[in-house]
């Protein structure tokens, strides 16, 4: 009897998403880097930027939710006028890439 070959899916990681977002948005004009504010954990992944607008983007793997301290800087940031969305599959981020007007 032939062995066959089993195939093994990639864990959905958060990096692999964050990949795939970063070259569609920047496929349609926009850009999308990686945000870091030393000293401070729990700020966002991501800032998109695109048609004028700034985008503040958590990044989760399929079904992951926020740390509380990743809550509390989206708090601080939409409490200063600033939209924060939370992505966990790219159909999400495709949608919100569309809704940019």
């Amino acid at each position: 009897m032939a062995q066959g070959r089993q195939r093994f899916k990639l864990p959905d990681l958060e990096i692999n998403l964050e990949e795939k977002c970063r070259l569609y948005a920047e496929g349609r004009g926009a850009l999308f880097f990686k945000f870091t504010v030393p000293g401070n954990p729990g700020a966002p992944d991501r800032l998109l930027l695109h048609k004028g607008k700034v985008i503040f983007v958590e990044m989760k793997r399929k079904g992951g939710k926020p740390s509380e301290v990743q809550l509390a800087w989206h708090k601080v940031l939409r409490t200063r006028g600033y939209q924060v969305e939370i992505v966990d599959d790219f159909g999400a981020f495709s949608n919100l890439l569309g809704s940019v007007k």
